[in-house]
């Protein structure tokens, strides 16, 4: 009955483009929802610069957040599921930010680009669906816009922004598997390579160890 009750998700398609959060119908573990609720509130934000990156910096706040997310959907899910959780560590966690921003730009340099309107219309819809829902999830919604202390419209103008830079980080992977004949595996893995190619060309300075 666990087990299929877990199957049974209602994802916050917002709370995962922004911060990682995949939400299901079991309740919230109150520690770990009020560290995360906590880690976002702008008064407790640790704006120190952990690393540049082609000129865009990244703040100990952002590991933090991440931090947090991941432990709350820990606590959010079934011990026989944690498996399903990417567990990173602090420095896995810059990395793949680094690895992210660095995939933007050569995307951007290269002229990729998505429907911005489709991409508003996603998100607003979604907000809509988690709002009508009225239930738990929605109440902790609503915390969680209180606490990064946002309007609805500066928040929907923010989740769009970067559901739109992850559609365009998934048209540079499109583009490069064109033509290509390898399978999924092998595919992923080449462009593993390429991204780690691009990042070692990027300019990258590491300010200080994430905690």
């Amino acid at each position: 009955m666990r087990a299929k009750r877990f199957t049974a998700i209602i994802v916050s398609v917002i709370l995962i483009i922004t911060v990682g959060i995949v939400t299901t119908a079991i309740n919230f573990s109150d520690k770990a929802e009020k560290n995360f609720l906590s880690s976002v509130n702008s008064r407790n934000r640790d704006e120190t610069v952990v690393a540049v990156v082609d000129g865009e910096k990244i703040y100990q706040y952002e590991i933090d957040v991440k931090l947090a997310a991941i432990e709350l959907n820990k606590a959010n899910t079934p011990e026989e599921y944690h498996y399903m959780i990417e567990e990173l560590s602090p420095e896995e966690i810059l990395n793949k930010r680094i690895r992210n921003i660095v995939l933007l730009n050569e995307a951007k340099r290269q002229g990729i680009t998505a429907d911005y309107q489709q991409a508003a219309k996603y998100i607003k819809e979604s907000y809509d669906m988690i709002m009508a829902a009225n239930d738990e999830q929605t109440e902790f919604y609503k915390k969680y816009i209180e606490e990064i202390e946002m309007t609805e419209e500066e928040y929907l103008k923010l989740a769009t922004d970067i559901y739109y830079n992850a559609l365009l980080r998934d048209g540079l992977y499109k583009k490069y598997c064109e033509g290509r004949e390898e399978d999924s595996a092998t595919l992923k893995q080449e462009f593993e390579n390429y991204a780690s190619e691009l990042v070692s060309k990027a300019t990258v300075e590491i300010k200080t160890v994430t905690k």
